[in-house]
């Protein structure tokens, strides 16, 4: 994953947001990494427990204000990935 840096120790896995010069902001693309990755703690057996943090110095900033949008028309990808991270693999 190109945004992603995942850790695991144990049965504890580390979710790295790695945008630091962008303060860890949030755009489409990470959006995606993430819901991808929540979508794969399903077939993770040895995850107990997933740790969220970010590299540099912040977890996030938030939305990336600079990245260009589209209309909302559809669930947006930080709603998706907001879900999955609710609800978890299904």
């Amino acid at each position: 994953m190109k945004h992603l840096e995942i850790k695991k120790e144990g049965h504890i896995c580390w979710v790295y947001l790695n945008r630091p010069k962008s303060l860890n902001a949030l755009n489409t693309e990470i959006l995606k990494e993430l819901t991808e990755f929540n979508a794969s703690l399903k077939d993770d057996l040895e995850s107990r427990v997933v740790i969220y943090t970010g590299t540099g110095e912040n977890f996030s900033s938030g939305a990336d204000l600079k990245e260009k949008r589209e209309p909302v028309t559809r669930l947006e990808p930080g709603e998706i990935t907001l879900e999955s991270l609710l609800f978890g693999p299904s």
